[in-house]
């Protein structure tokens, strides 16, 4: 009884109670005739050099302590396969959005359910995280280290987008009122593209705890603002304090500090998981988020002179 009452409260908390629980099922499966379909492939071209013919990785490619395992079909197997945390995290973000979607019309507070387009995006660049970073480790190639690096900044930009939502939920335009979402949502797909066919090559190694910091930053004025009435701060917590951990196991890893080449236990792995963990519970956060729409500063204004 106990058991089911805590996932009653769990569910409240991420406001899912109004959800299909059998459209789950269709993700479960998803996850595993994708995992099932890269394990057959892979295995079947084991001991053949199937990415011979690509254009070879450059920078941090051959800095990951795991050893290169050379012609073959996985290169780095821990750091190939330590991503599918990237879609089970997809996978649960786009099937809440897509159930947000279907049961739009739900009374709620909370932003990201009244607007599940930005759980469709988190969904979406998570699934196009763990498909550029595991082919990425699997071929050590310049087309999929191009995928997993504009996947990480996809993600970070779809989580600045809903925070930058939540700071300016409205604006005026010809003295009328608009949901900012409609601006925000295209704009984050251009700033992507602007990554991806440009900014990308920028060292990563700077750009990203960069964009991580800003992230830091909007949170912060978020919660100074008060603009969410409720949240469930334990979820923030275990988010931050994954990525802390993650960005001390990637700097381990990479500096060779914490290093045994032939070891099931590799950083660059942890840093996935861990990764993948901070993305699900900072969603998880923003679901159990009840945000309070801002006046926007433009409308104080305007009812400071209509009081006049």
């Amino acid at each position: 009884m106990r058991i089911v009452v805590r996932y009653r409260y769990i569910r409240r908390q991420l406001n899912i109670l109004h959800h299909n629980i059998s459209t789950y099922y269709y993700s479960i499966a998803l996850f595993i005739a994708i995992t099932g379909l890269l394990i057959v492939f892979l295995d079947a071209y084991k001991s053949h050099n199937i990415w011979g013919g690509w254009e070879a990785a450059f920078g941090n490619a051959y800095s990951f302590c795991e050893l290169d395992r050379g012609p073959c079909s996985v290169r780095q197997p821990i750091n190939t396969w330590s991503n599918l945390g990237f879609l089970i995290v997809g996978l649960i973000s786009l099937t809440f959005g897509i159930n947000d979607f279907r049961r739009r019309k739900i009374n709620t507070q909370s932003l990201i359910v009244k607007y599940p387009a930005f759980s469709i995006m988190m969904g979406i660049s998570c699934i196009y995280v763990f498909f550029g970073s595991f082919f990425y480790h699997a071929s050590l190639t310049y087309f999929f280290q191009k995928m997993d690096i504009t996947g990480i900044y996809a993600l970070m930009i779809s989580i600045l987008a809903y925070n930058t939502y939540v700071l300016f939920p409205k604006y005026k335009f010809k003295a009328k009122e608009r949901d900012s979402h409609h601006v925000i949502i295209p704009a984050a797909i251009l700033i992507f593209l602007l990554f991806y066919f440009y900014v990308w090559k920028l060292n990563i190694n700077y750009l990203f705890p960069l964009i991580v910091f800003i992230t830091f930053v909007l949170k912060y004025m978020i919660i100074r603002s008060g603009a969410h009435a409720k949240a469930f701060l334990r979820y923030l917590g275990i988010g931050l304090v994954s990525i802390v951990l993650a960005g001390a196991m990637w700097i381990l890893d990479f500096t060779d500090l914490l290093c045994s080449p032939y070891s099931v236990l590799q950083g660059h792995a942890v840093w996935h998981i861990l990764c993948a963990i901070s993305a699900l519970f900072i969603y998880f956060y923003y679901r159990s988020d009840l945000s309070i729409q801002l006046v926007t500063p433009l409308e104080s204004s305007d009812k400071r002179t209509e009081e006049h």
